[in-house]
């Protein structure tokens, strides 16, 4: 795991500045704090921060080739480097190192830029072809690894972390007034767009090719969708228990002391117990807060928001049944206006739910024991883990995306939602100039038209799932791990697992009203170790902390300064208006109406951290 930056020079200028090149590394020292190390040839430059996970002494990056002739830096794990590696030995090709950055760098030798088609994993690369005089990007299939890139001053720069581009000598870029639009609409910017202008992603399961002719994006994998489903099978469960075994198995391989998130939900557990099989006395981990446990303690049938139930009891639960050693910690809420900060500086955008706050720490926690960490993230969007397919039936009631919601301004509570927030407090010419009720419109219309290949109404919306949903909450594990250089893997997105859930029918993973009834099924039959009660815990997501005493007060008060970036965008008598009706409110459990002033203050604080004085 690592991180990368870069610069290619497109216009016939001098060679890349290396003081320049090492503040871009720089910017990245906590995606790589064991090697640092630049290359320069020519018009390219490359830089990598090393977070050392395999062959941690002989791995250090940029790798070149014997002949000079190519170049990577690599940010990821290539699962099957080893057997990769067999393969390009019988045909010639010689290595120096037992690492995976290496492989690939060879299997680019023997399959130029299709060297994407044979790596199973999760990745982020640059490849120099100095006799072609090319640069080669590429992302993963799923989008687990980051990768932005940006035009200016006639150079293409490259970069793990949109903070690395702006510690290069060109000026910063601005916020996107798009990219704020549709964090307000859908929660996060769609597709490659950015909320700094001129800034884009490179999408999941595509290249870029760049040369002095120009820049060429293409895209070489997308979830596969047939009208006709898999052929029916005797036992999904069966199948998908060998699935994620493998998948456990081969993402265990590491040369650095590795442990499994336990959240007290059946994705994460399931990981583990199928980790603790492997590995005897497997480190595991969960955050919890003490309010949140005393409200449970008090009522356990309680449901708080969408949380059912308390996750650090549950995730005792499945520790004791598995024989893990267990790491539980109660989080104080003391620090969290400023690890709010924190956080925003590391995601790089607005936090999409306070509920960061503990992935945050449950990073920050694990690094202090592991250095790689399974992750049970991916299982909802393959296996039936939200309500919209029953929420919206068929795709003749499915006109947006499902999970984008807007509460009726005429409720006691309103605004709740961020779209709320863009619609009641905006201003005219944001709204207007944005157009984001249009441009969110067309982005769904094209996600769901390219999934009408299947005729499965659950496939269809997971696809819009993958496509979406799944690349932020990619993009938060990242960045959360990141932030404390703890490499997290997910084991449920091999990609062949992916194409394999998204062809089955939806019957074979969830013939009723329950979530995840296939993942259920499984785990019942092949993890008789989990107990009963754990495995049919209703869905419950990663909890937010309930007491936010005087959290409220302080954000309003913030949100009340003079110098407020939020009056560029939205109408400042309407939102001291919505500040106001906050005034003398008790400020007990966290509940709906909070949600609109969170996303208001991650707005704000984004803006403070990236755009301020």
């Amino acid at each position: 795991m690592c991180g990368i930056a870069g610069i290619l020079v497109r216009d016939g200028r001098p060679e890349v500045d290396r003081e320049e090149l090492a503040a871009m590394g720089a910017a990245l020292a906590h995606r790589g704090p064991d090697h640092a190390g630049t290359l320069v040839d020519g018009p390219l430059g490359m830089a990598s921060r090393r977070l050392a996970i395999i062959d941690p002494a002989g791995g250090n990056q940029p790798i070149r080739s014997d002949d000079g002739a190519r170049a990577i830096v690599f940010n990821g794990e290539v699962y099957n480097h080893r057997e990769l590696r067999r393969g390009l030995e019988q045909r010639g090709f010689r290595f120096h190192t037992r690492s995976d950055t290496e492989v690939v760098l060879q299997a680019y030798g023997a399959h130029g830029p299709r060297c994407v088609d044979h790596l199973d994993g999760m990745f982020a690369f640059a490849i120099w072809d100095a006799e072609r005089r090319t640069l080669l990007l590429a992302r993963d299939r799923l989008g687990i690894k980051p990768l932005f890139y940006r035009e200016v001053g006639g150079r293409l720069l490259f970069a793990s972390e949109i903070k690395a581009l702006r510690a290069s000598r060109d000026p910063r870029p601005g916020p996107s007034a798009d990219g704020i639009a549709e964090y307000l609409f859908c929660g996060y910017p769609m597709l490659s767009r950015t909320l700094f202008d001129g800034v884009l992603s490179l999408l999941p399961g595509h290249v870029l090719v760049a040369s002095a002719e120009g820049l060429r994006v293409e895209r070489y994998w997308d979830v596969p969708l047939a009208a006709d489903e898999a052929p029916p099978d005797p036992d999904p469960a069966g199948r998908l228990y060998e699935r994620l075994g493998a998948s456990v198995r081969r993402e265990l391989y590491a040369d650095a002391p590795l442990g499994a998130c336990m959240s007290g939900g059946i994705d994460s557990t399931v990981v583990s117990a199928l980790a603790a099989r492997e590995v005897p006395g497997l480190d595991t981990f969960n955050i919890g807060y003490a309010r949140n446990s005393e409200v449970f303690q008090a009522n356990p049938r309680r449901i708080v928001g969408e949380v059912v139930g308390d996750d650090a009891r549950y995730a005792r639960l499945a520790a004791e049944s598995l024989g893990t050693r267990h790491h539980a910690f109660t989080l104080p809420l003391d620090s969290l206006l400023d690890d709010i900060d924190r956080m925003i500086w590391h995601r790089e955008k607005p936090l999409v739910t306070l509920s960061e706050y503990g992935h945050f720490h449950l990073s920050r926690n694990a690094r202090r024991h592991v250095k790689v960490l399974l992750s049970g993230q991916g299982s909802d969007e393959l296996f039936g883990g939200y309500y919209y397919w029953w929420q919206f039936k068929d795709p003749e009631r499915t006109t947006f995306f499902p999970w984008v919601w807007r509460t009726d301004p005429a409720g006691t509570d309103y605004p709740v939602t961020s779209i709320d927030v863009l619609e009641s407090l905006a201003r005219p010419e944001f709204r207007d100039g944005t157009r984001y009720r249009q441009a969110q419109q067309a982005v769904f219309d094209g996600l769901w038209s390219a999934a009408a290949a299947t005729g499965d109404f659950m496939n269809r919306v997971s696809y819009l799932l993958v496509k979406t949903h799944l690349h932020e909450m990619l993009e938060l594990e990242d960045r959360h791990g990141m932030a404390s250089s703890l490499e997290i893997r997910v084991p449920y997105l091999d990609h062949r697992t992916v194409e394999w859930a998204l062809r089955l029918p939806r019957q074979a993973k969830a013939s009723g009203r329950t979530e995840k009834e296939l993942l259920r099924a499984m785990a019942r039959a092949h993890l008789p170790e989990l107990p009963a009660e754990l495995v049919d815990r209703k869905k419950s997501p990663m909890p937010p902390p309930f007491d936010i005493g005087g959290l409220a007060a302080s954000m309003v008060e913030r949100l009340r300064r003079p110098g407020r970036a939020l009056d560029a965008l939205l109408d400042p008598e309407r939102l001291d208006g919505f500040l106001a009706s906050f005034d003398g409110q008790a400020m007990g459990i966290v509940d709906q109406r909070h949600y609109a002033l969170f996303s208001l203050y991650f707005l704000e604080r984004w803006h403070q951290v990236f755009h301020g004085a």
